[in-house]
């Protein structure tokens, strides 16, 4: 894929990282105190019958409020996350087939407030290693992507791996943990929480609808 055409911003990115992973349904909504909420982006990750697609500039099939597509932040140039579209794959997924590797979009002008985000997540290959990340970065390619780049650095966000450590994660550092129920290897399971960028607290933190004890932090601001 063409790498050349990569410019940076300091908007904020709506930002998923992971490890040998599918995921299905995710969406990034805004909460309002007295009003409806409000759904930013939503995607289902479809495609024709038999016809596989690449996730890196694809726009989100369901909602898209800031009308960008995804971007690709990636070590390595063959690890482009794709969309089966075969019976034998797991339809209206996401597959990522290695973890120095994530998609990111842009929230444009909807990135502060009250806001949750949410993916329906499966690991396919269960260990304790780093597993799967939702989250924010403050800086990504606008289209395109990029490669050589560890997409580690500049996440903030929550993560959830196969052995069921469930960590807080500030600019690519886990400052803390606890422990959920081990996820089951190719099951699907919801994982959302919500934050608020005055405070950059997190909160209503749930995994497979549960929730989870919140974090201190005001790490998303």
């Amino acid at each position: 894929m063409n790498n050349r055409k990569i410019k940076h911003s300091s908007r904020k990115y709506y930002f998923l990282r992971f490890s040998f992973l599918l995921a299905a349904f995710v969406f990034l909504q805004g909460i309002g105190y007295s009003s409806a909420d409000m759904v930013i982006i939503e995607d289902s990750f479809s495609t024709e019958e038999g016809w596989l697609e690449r996730v890196t500039n694809t726009v989100p099939d369901v909602v898209n409020l800031p009308g960008y597509t995804w971007v690709l932040t990636a070590q390595y140039g063959w690890a482009d996350p794709f969309i089966p579209a075969w019976d034998y794959w797991p339809r209206h997924t996401a597959y990522f087939e290695h973890g120095l590797t994530s998609i990111n979009i842009c929230l444009g002008e909807y990135n502060e407030g009250r806001l949750r985000i949410s993916a329906d997540v499966a690991i396919e290959t269960l260990s304790d290693a780093e597993g799967v990340g939702i989250g924010f970065r403050s800086s990504a390619p606008d289209y395109g992507a990029e490669y050589g780049i560890d997409p580690r650095a500049s996440f903030t966000g929550l993560r959830i791996n196969g052995a069921g450590t469930l960590s807080l994660v500030e600019n690519g550092t886990v400052k803390s943990s606890v422990s959920v129920s081990p996820p089951t290897d190719k099951v699907y399971y919801p994982f959302s929480y919500e934050i608020d960028t005055s405070s950059g607290d997190v909160f209503n933190i749930k995994f497979n609808n549960v929730y989870v004890p919140a974090f201190t932090t005001t790490a998303f601001t």
